[in-house]
């Protein structure tokens, strides 16, 4: 008679690690998560644009310019896609000491010629101190809103 709690346990401890080894019920097939989809990675193109400001008077770039237009032509190397495009107001020649400043500094930062594109604008009629701009293409890839508010204590 000492025996059947003893057997009795014994059965209710092997019933219990059967139970512990199934899996569960969320485990199947529909409740896999799938990150990929939940929250995708997409890449766009965006257009990066400086203005870069001539000084009236001497026809060559503005103070401070020159340092400006190195910075963009490092991004450029980094994350550019394509060409470089320098727009030049209608009035500016193509000859100008901006322009020969500009084609300076982008080739000390190695950039190439043959990687630039030259075209002109038309100024607004009062705009008497119109930019150069330059502007290139560069893919940002962005991953949409997890939408989970972590704002909570979650130690608890």
């Amino acid at each position: 008679m000492n025996r059947i709690p003893h057997v009795l346990l014994l059965g209710l401890t092997g019933l219990a690690a059967t139970a512990c080894t199934s899996p569960p019920l969320a485990n199947d097939e529909r409740h896999y998560y799938n990150v990929e989809q939940q929250y995708p990675i997409t890449v766009e193109p965006q257009v990066a644009t400086l203005a870069v400001q001539v000084d009236t008077g001497l026809h060559t770039l503005a103070r401070g310019e020159d340092a400006r237009v190195a910075t963009f032509a490092e991004r450029w190397k980094m994350r550019g896609q394509g060409l470089m495009n320098i727009a030049t107001p209608g009035g500016l020649s193509g000859d100008s000491r901006a322009l020969s400043q500009l084609k300076k500094i982008l080739s000390a930062n190695g950039v190439a010629s043959d990687a630039v594109r030259f075209t002109t604008y038309e100024p607004a009629s009062d705009d008497a101190q119109a930019p150069i701009s330059i502007s290139f293409v560069a893919y940002t890839a962005t991953a949409s809103e997890c939408g989970q508010d972590w704002s909570k204590n979650l130690g608890f």
